[in-house]
C-alpha cells in the first residue's frame, strides 16, 4: 500500500485510520464513489520474523463502514448486503476508493479477496498472508479458500487501490459461518493482447457466475439478524406448511406445545359458502375432542387400535405415559394459509419496494417488511378480534402514539403511514432489547413485558423455552417463528417467477393546507370519490359521504403521471376550508348508555362508538359531548323527539359552538411531496 502514514509499532498496536466518510450519517444512501473501505484496528501487523518462512501474516484487517463514532448497534457491516444494494450494475465503474491499509510500504495493483462477513462491533479478524501474494502478471485465476460455506450472495466490483493502475476486480463471497480467510493479492501486469484476452475470458466467467447467483438471492435470508434456532426448527417448518402447503380447506390437529406432532388433517367446507362457519367449527372441535380422548388413554394403557399405534410412534423416551397426557391438554386446531398467503405476496408487490425503503430510511433490516404477511398477508382492511387493524394491526391504543386515528381518519388502514409507524416501534424495540428476535416478539407480546421476560431469562432460547408467565402463550410464543417461515416462503415464491406481482405503487402525493371536500378533490382531478378512498384507505366513511372534509394537513395520495401532476399545481385555494364540519352531539345524561343514545338517534352503537373513539370497556361521563355520525348539524337547542327531549349543539371539532364552513384565506398551491 502507499504510505498511510500509519506506523506499526507493535504486533498489538491498534489504530484507527480517519476516513472521508466518518460524518456521514447514512452510508448506504450516498454517492459510491464516497465509499471507502476502513481498517479500523490494523493491529498484529509485523515485518515476518523469518524470511524464509513468510507465512506470517503481514496485515490483519477488519472491515468496517462508518460512522465509526456511533455505538455499535448502529453502524453497519462492511459487506452488509445493504452496503452494496445501490452500487451500479456495470463492473466498470470504481466503487471502493481511497482504500487506506496500514501496513509495509508495498503497492498492490490487483485484489482478489474471498472475504468473511464481519460484525464491526466484534473483534474477528481476517489475514492477508505474505504467502498469498504473487507478482506474476500471468496470474489471473480466481484464488479459492478452503472451509468456506457460502451464503449464495455474489457481488462483483472494482476496488481501485492506487491511481496508477489498470481495471481492478473485487471478487466478494458473504460467508454463512466462520473460516479461516485469505486474500490474493496480485501485483500491477503489463498490458498486452494475450492478457486482454484471459481478462474478458475471465469477467465473462464472472458474469454467467453473477447471473447464477442472483436467482438465490431472492430466496436469501439475513441470519446474522434473524437466526434460526435449533429450538424453534421444529416450529418453523409447521408455519412453512401452514403458509406454504395446507389450504384454507384444511385444518391440521397438533401439539400446541410440539408443534412436530401433527395428528391429523381434516377437511374443511369452503369459507366462502354461506353457513359453512359452523360446520368447520364443529368439525375442528369434535376432531381435537377425538385426540384428546386418544392421548389421555394411551397415558394409562397400550395401544389397542392401528390409529392409537401411530399417535403412540410419536411419543417416545422414558416418560411416555406424563408426556401423553400432558399432551391431551394441548390439542390445537389451525387452519391452512395457503391461499390467503399466496394472495398477500401478490397484493406485497404494491407495497413492497416503498416498505423496505422506509424500513432503510430508519436503519432497519429491509427483511421486516416480511412481517407484514404474519400481520395481515397484506391486507389493508385487515381487523382482529381485539380491535387491531391494518397492514401493521396497530390497536387503537398503541397506534395513537403514531398515527393519526379520529373520527375522519384511521392511518392504521393507510399501508404506507402505518409502516412509518410499525419502523418507529420496532426501531424503539430493538434499542430496547438489541435482539431482533426479542424485538420482533415484542411486536406481539409488547415491549414492556419482553423486557422482564428478558432480564429474568436473557436470551431468546431460554424464554422460548421456559417463559410462561403473563399472556406468553401460543401466540407469542411462536411470533418469530411465523416471521422466520413467512420470510422463507415468501421469498421462494418471489423468486419462483410463477407468482405475478402486483403492479408498484405509482402515485402522487398532496399535502392539503386546508380542509377539503372529497368531492372537490374527485371533481378537480377527475377522478371518482371511490378512487380517492382506494388511493387513501385511512379516509373513514363520514369523509368518503361527505359528513366531513379530508382533514387539514392530511398528505393525500393521488394517481401518478404528468397531467395529475399539473393539477396539482393549478389547484385554487379556494376549495380549501379552514374549519372542518361541525357534527351534531349528544350530551351525555344520568342513565345514557351507548346502545340507548343510538337508538335515540336513530345510528348503530357500532358507529357511535366508532365515531367517538370509543371501546368495550370505555365509560360514559355525565355532560360529556357524543358526536353523532351521519347527521347535519341543527340549530342550538332542544329537540322534542316524540315525548323525550335530546340536546343537541352545533360544535366544531374543538367543543366549541361554531356557525359551518368558511372559506379559508389565500393559501400557497401545495405541491408534489412525499410523506413522512
Amino acid at each position: 500500500m502507499k504510505d498511510s502514514g500509519i506506523i506499526i509499532e507493535n504486533e498489538r498496536q491498534k489504530k484507527s485510520v480517519p476516513l472521508p466518510h466518518r460524518q456521514l450519517e447514512q452510508i448506504v444512501h450516498i454517492d459510491p464513489n464516497q465509499i471507502a473501505l476502513l481498517v479500523r484496528r490494523p493491529g498484529y501487523s509485523c515485518k515476518p520474523l523469518d524470511p524464509i518462512n513468510k507465512s506470517q501474516p503481514i496485515l490483519a484487517v477488519r472491515a468496517e463502514a462508518g460512522p465509526v463514532d456511533r455505538s455499535p448497534q448502529h453502524r453497519l457491516l462492511a459487506l452488509y448486503i445493504r452496503l452494496f444494494q445501490y452500487f451500479p450494475d456495470k463492473t466498470l465503474v470504481d466503487i471502493l476508493v481511497r482504500q487506506h491499509l496500514a501496513a509495509e510500504p508495498i503497492v498492490f495493483a490487483k485484489m482478489l479477496v474471498v472475504g468473511p462477513f464481519v460484525p464491526m462491533n466484534e473483534e474477528r479478524l481476517f489475514a492477508v498472508r505474505r504467502q498469498d501474494i504473487t507478482k506474476c502478471g500471468d496470474y489471473w485465476c480466481v484464488h479459492c479458500c478452503s472451509h468456506i460455506l457460502l451464503a449464495m450472495r455474489l457481488y462483483i466490483f472494482r476496488c481501485c487501490l492506487s491511481c496508477d493502475i489498470n481495471i481492478q476486480i473485487l471478487f466478494c463471497c458473504i460467508r454463512k459461518t466462520p473460516f479461516n480467510s485469505v486474500a490474493k493479492i496480485m501485483a500491477p501486469k503489463p498490458v498486452s493482447f494475450p492478457n486482454i484476452l484471459k481478462m474478458l475470458l475471465f469477467s465473462y466467467t464472472l458474469w454467467w457466475s453473477l447471473a447464477a447467483a442472483t436467482e438465490c438471492l431472492a430466496g436469501t435470508q439475513d441470519t446474522e439478524n434473524f437466526p434460526l434456532y435449533p429450538a424453534i426448527k421444529n416450529n418453523v417448518q409447521f408455519w412453512e406448511k401452514i403458509y406454504g402447503h395446507y389450504s384454507l380447506k384444511q385444518a391440521v390437529i397438533h401439539d400446541s406445545e410440539d408443534l412436530s406432532k401433527v395428528y391429523e388433517v381434516i377437511p374443511l367446507l369452503d369459507r366462502d359458502l354461506p353457513g359453512s362457519r359452523r360446520p368447520n367449527e364443529i368439525a375442528e372441535r369434535l376432531a381435537k375432542e377425538k385426540y384428546q380422548a386418544i392421548l389421555t388413554r394411551l397415558a394409562q394403557q397400550p395401544p389397542s387400535t392401528a390409529e392409537e399405534k401411530r399417535i403412540a410412534a410419536l411419543f417416545t423416551g422414558r416418560n411416555c405415559s406424563q408426556d401423553m397426557a400432558r399432551a391431551a391438554q394441548n390439542v390445537r386446531s389451525q387452519c391452512g394459509q395457503k391461499e390467503r398467503f399466496l394472495a398477500g405476496v401478490v397484493i406485497s408487490g404494491t407495497y413492497m419496494k416503498e416498505i423496505k425503503r422506509i424500513l432503510r430510511s430508519y436503519h432497519l433490516p429491509e427483511d421486516l417488511a416480511y412481517l407484514a404477511h404474519v400481520e395481515s398477508s397484506f391486507n389493508t382492511r385487515a381487523y382482529s378480534k381485539v380491535g387491531a387493524a391494518g397492514l401493521w394491526q396497530f390497536t387503537r391504543a398503541t397506534g395513537k402514539r403514531y398515527m393519526n386515528i379520529d373520527y375522519a381518519v384511521d392511518e392504521r388502514l393507510d399501508p404506507i403511514r402505518a409502516t412509518y409507524a410499525a419502523a418507529k416501534y420496532l426501531q424503539n424495540s430493538y434499542r430496547s432489547l438489541e435482539n431482533w428476535p426479542l424485538a420482533l416478539t415484542s411486536y406481539n407480546y409488547g415491549l414492556p413485558g419482553m423486557v422482564r421476560a428478558a432480564r429474568e431469562l436473557g436470551t431468546y432460547e431460554r424464554i422460548f423455552q421456559n417463559y410462561n408467565k403473563g399472556y406468553f402463550k401460543f401466540a407469542s410464543k411462536n411470533f418469530y417463528s411465523e416471521f422466520l417461515a413467512a420470510l422463507k416462503t415468501a421469498k421462494t415464491l418471489e423468486a419462483s417467477g410463477s407468482v405475478k406481482l402486483a403492479p408498484e405503487l405509482n402515485c402522487h402525493y398532496l399535502n392539503l393546507p386546508g380542509y377539503v371536500h372529497i368531492k372537490e378533490i374527485a371533481k378537480h382531478f377527475g377522478i371518482s370519490a371511490a378512487t380517492v378512498k382506494e388511493l387513501n384507505p385511512a379516509l373513514l366513511s363520514p369523509v368518503v359521504d361527505g359528513e366531513k372534509h379530508i382533514p387539514k394537513g392530511y398528505s393525500l395520495r393521488l394517481p401518478g403521471g404528468n397531467q395529475i401532476k399539473q393539477q396539482i399545481a393549478s389547484l385554487s385555494p379556494a376549495v380549501f376550508k379552514s374549519k372542518q364540519r361541525a357534527s351534531q352531539y349528544h350530551k351525555v345524561q344520568k342513565g345514557d348508555t351507548v346502545s340507548s343514545i343510538a337508538r335515540l338517534h336513530g345510528v348503530s352503537a357500532k358507529s357511535l362508538m366508532q365515531a367517538n373513539n370509543l371501546d368495550k370497556s370505555a365509560k360514559l361521563h355525565i355532560r360529556q359531548d357524543l358526536v353523532i355520525p351521519g347527521k347535519k348539524a341543527p340549530t342550538v337547542g332542544d329537540i322534542n323527539t316524540g315525548g323525550k327531549r335530546k340536546t343537541v349543539l352545533n360544535l366544531t371539532p374543538d367543543g366549541k359552538p361554531g356557525a359551518g364552513d368558511s372559506a379559508a384565506p389565500p393559501l400557497i398551491a401545495s405541491q408534489e411531496t412525499t410523506p413522512g
